[in-house]
């Protein structure tokens, strides 16, 4: 084969990877920074994350979802008509508070996390009397049992970020929708 040939089929070769690497990145995976501590201590600022962008998202996964021009990475926590509520343990000295959800078409009713709050989230919620949630229900109320519960609308996804202290997630944005969650999360690096 002539050098002239060589070149030619080298350099298509050169343009035919790079167009696969970036269709794939473009429509199948792609990799985002994390930004911020939300999901400490599972991801942390400056990680890299790979998401594949054809997945649907489950119960558990780690999502990147674009809001306000802004890739957050959080965790799907319920799908459309989920029941989310927080519920108070006084079975134990110092109220232990959960984060409860009941799948849409299910009568279980799950403890997915008990939630601990630091200093910065507690002077907002009233353990008393209750005027500060942080669950507040389809009407803008305290979302403390499953009468009063947070009802996850049709093609949304309610999202929380590991570290709930200081995460901006569904309880203060809302269920976020489905076109918006740009894919899950499949592993971490490089």
């Amino acid at each position: 084969m002539n050098k002239t040939l060589k070149t030619i089929i080298y350099i298509a070769a050169v343009i035919i990877i790079v167009a696969v690497t970036m269709s794939l990145k473009a429509f199948v995976f792609g990799n985002y920074t994390v930004k911020g501590d939300s999901m400490n201590d599972t991801l942390l600022d400056g990680d890299v994350v790979w998401a594949a962008k054809l997945a649907s998202p489950d119960y558990g996964d780690i999502i990147l979802v674009m809001d306000d021009d802004t890739n957050l990475v959080t965790r799907a926590v319920g799908f459309a008509g989920d029941r989310l509520w927080m519920e108070r343990d006084n079975s134990e000295p110092g109220s232990k508070w959960y984060l409860c959800r009941k799948k849409s078409g299910s009568d279980e009713i799950e403890r997915l996390a008990e939630e601990r709050y630091g200093d910065s989230v507690m002077p907002r919620f009233d353990l008393e009397i209750e005027t500060c949630h942080l669950i507040t229900n389809n009407v803008g109320e305290g979302a403390f049992d499953e009468q009063t519960a947070f009802v996850v609308p049709e093609n949304c996804v309610f999202a929380l970020g590991d570290n709930r202290n200081i995460s901006s997630d569904s309880r203060s944005r809302g269920a976020f929708p489905m076109e918006d969650v740009i894919g899950v999360v499949k592993a971490k690096g490089m």
